[in-house]
């Protein structure tokens, strides 16, 4: 009797410190952003970020001027900007499919999403897509 006794306590305290840890695991920031560029964008949204390893994942593409989706694919890239200083992701290719790429860790502040196409292409062609910033 006094082995299930011990054993329902165990049982209890693990439960316990399992469903307390989801509220500190979920507290994850994470917030997104959206682009239609054919050159640059920076977005009004501060991202408030902590002193931590952040990324940025989503997709993009390339679309003609008339909006349809182009062969040759272009490329941008994601910076988190904040005045006298910025996080750069190496270049993506815009092909529609789901990138995930990380700025490092950031220092303790706000920043603004930049979003930069990096391969020129024909005039009037644009680079659209969507994004999360995370933490």
């Amino acid at each position: 009797m006094k082995k299930n006794r011990k054993f329902g306590k165990i049982l209890f305290i693990t439960a316990l410190i399992i469903s307390l840890s989801f509220p500190i695991v979920g507290s994850a920031y994470s917030k997104s952003y959206s682009f239609n560029i054919s050159h640059q964008v920076t977005g009004s949204t501060n991202h408030a970020l902590k002193n931590k390893s952040t990324s940025t994942t989503g997709s993009g593409n390339t679309y003609w001027a008339s909006g349809k989706v182009k062969a040759s694919k272009s490329a941008f890239k994601v910076s988190l900007v904040r005045f006298l200083k910025s996080y750069s992701t190496s270049n993506i290719t815009a092909n529609g499919k789901r990138f995930s790429r990380n700025f490092g860790t950031v220092k303790n502040n706000n920043y603004n999403v930049r979003v930069t196409k990096t391969k020129a292409g024909a005039y009037g062609d644009r680079v659209k897509g969507k994004g999360t910033i995370k933490q």
